[in-house]
């Protein structure tokens, strides 16, 4: 198993969510991806669901994908972190994916539009897994390992899901890519602020507490909105 040393305990703990993922695990680029599809099986609005530090294996993430094709997406979850998750290295160092990868990546859809969500790692990953995939629209939940020039960069409407006691992210942080994402006009963006939520709301809270329940699910909520709003 993965060493999580130097990894907070914030991001490393959480809750596994109950449920029986109902997509299917298949070869793409050479690496595994979980895909959960729509019921009408269309690709028309297509998401890369890059996870946390625990990967594409834990029920948690598989669930959300199955929430996001209940709503109507194709969704991809790649093992990138390939069978070695939650390493200290894998946050700190990632390299560029390979350029096999990303092009099978970008040809398993049958549409123009790949859309990126991302989990918690936005920030320093971005050139390494992100850019290089993204396409139309991006949603951030929790992003970790951030500083205020990687935000600077977006050029893709862009929605942030935060939490005002997150460790990774702080309240003077957040204030300042406020002001700085609003001077981009020419850049959608959103970015949503919950009250006493700490890192990981999103995808491992605790669901028998009604209030992370509620947190969770308004996120999803959310997403699904910004989304849905940018493949009109």
């Amino acid at each position: 198993m993965s060493s999580t040393s130097g990894l907070s305990s914030c991001c490393i703990s959480g809750h596994i969510h109950d449920g029986i993922p109902t997509g299917v695990v298949e070869k793409i680029g050479g690496l595994d991806v979980y895909v959960a599809k729509p019921e009408d099986g269309s690709q028309s609005k297509t998401i890369l669901f890059i996870t946390d530090v625990f990967g594409f294996a834990v029920p948690n993430a598989r669930l959300l994908a199955d929430d996001y094709a209940r709503a109507g997406f194709y969704v991809y979850v790649p093992d990138f972190h390939q069978g070695d998750s939650f390493p200290s290295s894998l946050l700190q160092n990632v390299a560029p994916l390979e350029p096999e990868k990303r092009t099978g990546l970008q040809a398993a859809s049958d549409t123009e539009y790949t859309l990126l969500y991302t989990i918690p790692w936005l920030g320093q990953h971005s050139d390494a897994v992100v850019r290089p995939l993204m396409d139309n629209v991006v949603v951030s939940n929790h992003p970790s390992f951030t500083t205020e020039p990687e935000f600077l960069n977006i050029a893709k409407p862009t929605q942030i899901n935060v939490g005002t006691n997150d460790i990774f992210l702080s309240n003077a942080l957040i204030a300042q890519i406020k002001t700085d994402m609003a001077q981009k006009t020419h850049v959608p963006y959103e970015m949503n602020v919950f009250e006493g939520a700490v890192h990981g709301f999103a995808n491992r809270g605790d669901l028998t507490n009604a209030r992370q329940k509620a947190i969770k699910e308004e996120a999803f909520v959310y997403a699904i909105r910004w989304l849905n709003k940018y493949l009109a």
